[in-house]
């Protein structure tokens, strides 16, 4: 990682991926706000920065932090917790609480949001993007952030060195 200070308030950016240097294709934003307390109110200040990726990369750092897919994953556990619970109560009350389907089907429908979380999860796992074997892939973080800000310059933190240096170049 390279810190980097840009002076003023506008960016040159390279025209390749801040992740692997091929041709940029989309933007991705990554921003920093700082916060001053005053007394009783909170000044904020935001920078936005649109950062150049090729579009595989781009996937990859768009879905870095992203809080989706557990959400999703709760929401599916809680629903087969919800319809195990609801289908072996059915079973009970059909069969009786002491007949053999209800004994049977109760331990399956407690294991339900288990398994079907589990099997969720591994799916995701397993077909999440993965990088090419011969890229400079910087992993699925934001190869390029914004470390502090102010008006006269803006530090960055990049992941590529080679990156780092046609920023440079470009923001003499």
């Amino acid at each position: 990682m390279k810190a980097l200070a840009i002076k003023g308030n506008r960016i040159s950016w390279p025209i390749a991926c801040a992740c692997c240097l091929a041709g940029a294709t989309e933007q991705v934003a990554t921003q920093k706000t700082n916060s001053t307390f005053l007394l009783v109110v909170t000044y904020k200040k935001t920078l936005t920065l649109q950062v150049p990726y090729c579009s595989e990369c781009a996937g990859r750092v768009r879905g870095h932090g992203s809080m989706a897919r557990w959400v999703l994953a709760l929401v599916i556990f809680w629903a087969l917790a919800l319809g195990g619970s609801l289908l072996g109560a059915l079973m009970a009350s059909v069969f009786g609480p002491r007949s053999t389907v209800a004994t049977l089907l109760f331990p399956l429908s407690c294991a339900t949001p288990f398994v079907g979380t589990f099997l969720f999860v591994r799916h995701t796992r397993q077909n999440r993007p993965q990088a090419a074997a011969a890229s400079h892939f910087c992993g699925s973080a934001p190869a390029v952030r914004i470390h502090s800000f102010a008006d006269e310059a803006v530090t960055l933190e990049v992941d590529n060195e080679k990156y780092a240096a046609a920023l440079r170049a470009a923001n003499p």
